[in-house]
């Protein structure tokens, strides 16, 4: 090594010291993190940061969403993976709620057409509206 290296290496390695105690914004800052640490205190902060993303509790039931730390139990309460026991008592199936319906289609033969669907339920409630208002016609009268 030449005579000319050694100061330079003595100021880079001073100017690395210098750099280990600058505090660091986190990665998250633009989501609205504030933390600003060094950087070897910062690498831990940022796997926990609330402005951090994660996947979804329920990737094993088929979400693939990718939520921010500090909203997965808003997420997860409507999350239409989250795990449901199969309603049926002989089975212990447990299943992703957005696949309820096929399982019991496919391994139990039900049908959905046996359940009231959102259209039939209009049909009935419109009906007993038009005869509600029909009966305090009369009434009134």
């Amino acid at each position: 090594m030449t005579l000319a290296l050694i100061p330079l290496l003595h100021r880079l390695y001073f100017a690395e010291r210098l750099l280990e105690k600058v505090p660091v914004p986190c990665k998250y800052n633009e989501e609205g993190c504030e933390v600003e640490l060094v950087w070897s205190r910062l690498q831990g902060h940022e796997k926990e940061c609330t402005y951090g993303e994660v996947e979804c509790p329920n990737t094993e039931w088929g979400c693939q969403e990718n939520i921010v730390r500090r909203k997965v139990s808003d997420h997860v309460e409507g999350c239409q993976f989250k795990p449901v026991d199969c309603p049926v008592a002989e089975c212990s199936t447990r299943i992703g709620q957005k696949f309820l319906m096929r399982h019991l289609a496919k391994k139990h033969r039900m049908k959905q057409e046996g359940l009231l669907d959102l259209a039939s339920l209009n049909q009935i409630l419109l009906f007993l509206l038009v005869a509600s208002v029909a009966i305090n016609t009369i009434l009134l009268m």
